[in-house]
């Protein structure tokens, strides 16, 4: 990100604060009402309504049920202190409640219809993070005691990813000046959440200026890439429409996923509350017999630096040890993980453990799509100068591309803020089901890793997005070249936040 989408960015923090955790909870109840009302699709029939105050009246008498609500983390912990909140049709039959120690909240007369959202405070066994969780649309029969489990996710600001980015067929002018692209856009939301189309007003595509990068790699491009080093400003760019992509199957689709840690020296400062720890856990609850996860973590000996790894394997290490395999009990994986926060150190080998591991995931024996998670700053310290850097890299796309393998990219910015979008975005394009995450800070990256499983899983819709973007430089677009670029995506329900989605497209 450019100098000039830092300070936008900046200057929209500052001066349009990013929803507050009460309006946050409001959204969640906003979105459940609705529901319940019958709106947004919901097949409820509508509250009844007194045609003279337009308010709603008391049902019909239909009878009463009792509620015994289970409030679980998504580590299937019960969860105490809990806000439990019931919503009906008819407003003097909402109640709210707090768990107890088990989890458990009681509700008495009930009426048949309700829905249930509850809400915890932070705490460190869930990464510190606001907890939210949904039961939608439930019905309850006069006089029966109904049991109902809700589990509670992390939720944060929401982020975003790209799926895919490609220049359309004769897409680029003949001066070299104009290039119309499309982007398939992930929406990081949270579990309980739907994807939305959002129009061109809520879209922009940030301009970008060369030489104005604070990254401390200086001589990387910040706009237009390639290996002449090249690079040219282009304009913000004009959205062209807007379409949503339905890819949401029916049930969630398998597929087997290798994720792989930075275990490097540099995850001390970068992510001093292990929220990449605690976003791993998370991933591999998904784990299930038609979805299995292996666990693996890179770093690598630097005797330049007196940097040393302190995995038991170089440039990466398979979890278990004694016996690595893809699994479907991925709590069975826990115990490992809290031990890695003890095992930091090294380089990052980025390139390699990819490469390494892909070889793995290309030899597990499932039939379904197989992938690599990865979550980094997309830094590799180990492949030498910036041309072998990137001949290393390209390897390793082939190599996925060859053995059908995706990757999915995290990306999270390092404590200095950098982060290689041109990277990360490149591999994540090597095969149709890869996909670049970005994180904007350590607090997404649990939200994040669980729209990664969505996705994989064919539990996301897309949001197609074209856009036209012009260089003021004759010859700019050119075949070879790399458009990097920032997509910036508003939402305003009471405050307005910003998601920043970054973006690389190769010029065909």
């Amino acid at each position: 990100m450019n100098d000039s989408n830092r300070h936008f960015h900046g200057s929209i923090a500052k001066d349009s604060p990013r929803l507050t955790q009460s309006a946050l909870l409001l959204l969640l109840f906003a979105a459940l009402n609705l529901v319940a009302c019958g709106g947004g699709g919901g097949s409820a029939a509508a509250p009844l309504v007194s045609p003279d105050t337009g308010t709603p009246t008391n049902p019909p008498v239909r009878g009463t049920g009792k509620l015994i609500i289970t409030v679980r983390d998504v580590f299937q912990v019960p969860l105490a202190g809990a806000r439990v909140y019931l919503s009906t049709y008819w407003a003097d039959s909402d109640q709210e409640t707090v768990s107890d120690a088990n989890g458990r909240g009681e509700f008495e007369n009930v009426p048949e219809n309700f829905s249930i959202a509850v809400y915890s405070d932070p705490h460190p066994e869930n990464g510190s993070l606001n907890l939210y969780g949904l039961a939608s649309e439930e019905t309850v029969a006069a006089g029966e005691v109904k049991q109902v489990e809700v589990t509670a996710s992390p939720s944060q600001i929401p982020a975003g990813g790209i799926a895919a980015a490609s220049v359309a067929v004769g897409g680029i002018s003949d001066d070299g000046q104009t290039m119309d692209l499309t982007l398939k856009i992930i929406q990081v939301r949270h579990p309980s959440e739907r994807e939305y189309l959002y129009g061109s007003e809520s879209l922009i595509v940030l301009p970008c200026t060369p030489g104005t990068s604070t990254d401390p790699v200086a001589d990387r491009s910040t706009c237009i890439s390639g290996a002449d080093d090249f690079d040219s400003p282009y304009d913000e760019g004009r959205i062209v429409s807007t379409s949503m992509q339905l890819m949401r199957s029916e049930q969630p689709a398998p597929y087997a996923a290798a994720l792989l840690l930075n275990q490097s020296t540099s995850v001390i400062v970068d992510d001093p509350t292990d929220a990449r720890l605690f976003a791993a856990k998370y991933f591999l609850t998904y784990a299930s017999t038609g979805s299995p996860k292996l666990l693996a973590a890179f770093a690598s000996d630097d005797p330049a630096t007196n940097r040393f790894s302190l995995l038991p394997q170089q440039p990466v290490t398979l979890f278990p040890v004694e016996n690595p395999q893809y699994t479907s009990n991925g709590a069975g994986y826990f115990p490992t993980i809290d031990t890695l926060n003890t095992m930091e150190g090294g380089a990052e080998p980025l390139y390699s453990a990819l490469n390494q591991l892909l070889d793995v995931a290309a030899a597990n024996a499932s039939d379904s799509v197989k992938a690599v998670v990865v979550i980094s700053d997309g830094r590799d310290d180990t492949c030498g100068s910036k041309a072998e850097c990137r001949e290393i890299r390209d390897s390793v796309i082939r190599k996925s591309r060859e053995t059908g393998v995706a990757i999915v990219t995290i990306g999270v910015p390092s404590s200095d803020g950098t982060v290689d979008h041109e990277a990360l975005g490149l591999l994540a394009q090597s095969t149709p089901r890869g996909a670049a995450f970005w994180a904007e800070g350590s607090e997404q990256l649990a939200m994040t890793v669980s729209s990664a499983h969505s996705y994989l899983a064919l539990q996301k819709n897309l949001m197609e997005v074209n856009i036209q973007i012009h260089s003021p430089v004759a010859g700019a677009f050119v075949s070879g070249r790399n458009v990097l670029g920032t997509i910036q995506l508003a939402e305003c329900p009471w405050d307005c936040y910003y998601s920043f989605i970054p973006f690389v497209v190769q010029v065909p």
